[in-house]
């Protein structure tokens, strides 16, 4: 929930206080990066919370709450001062949470095998 809030406080900030994107495809990496960091640590709550969830279950239920962050924190920006939502950086915040939560889950699977006898 803090890094949520943190998601939703930079998303507040002005346009021309944020700093220029580097090339033409910074933004949208750091966009995936960001949302990665949010799918991973959805995906490690739920395992923790409902253990007797599949992997599968707690990766799409991940996503899902990842994709639905991104889409509102673009809705947000359109009431924000100099900021517009756009469909690309929505894409890059669901391939983000796709990814965290897929790297969070298997690198718990390949730890936990190595831990067993």
């Amino acid at each position: 929930m803090l890094y949520m809030s943190l998601i939703w406080w930079l998303s507040s900030s002005p346009s021309p206080y944020l700093p220029e994107p580097l090339f033409q495809l910074s933004d949208k990496i750091l966009h995936t990066c960001e949302y990665a960091a949010l799918g991973a640590l959805l995906a490690h709550g739920l395992r923790a919370s409902f253990p007797a969830w599949s992997r599968t279950r707690v990766f799409w239920v991940a996503c899902l709450l990842t994709s639905a962050w991104g889409a509102s924190d673009e809705l947000h920006q359109a009431f924000v001062p100099r900021r517009s939502p756009d469909i690309l950086d929505f894409c890059a915040d669901t391939l983000g949470g796709l990814s965290g939560a897929f790297l969070r889950l298997w690198l718990g699977a390949y730890f936990g095998r190595k831990r067993r006898p």
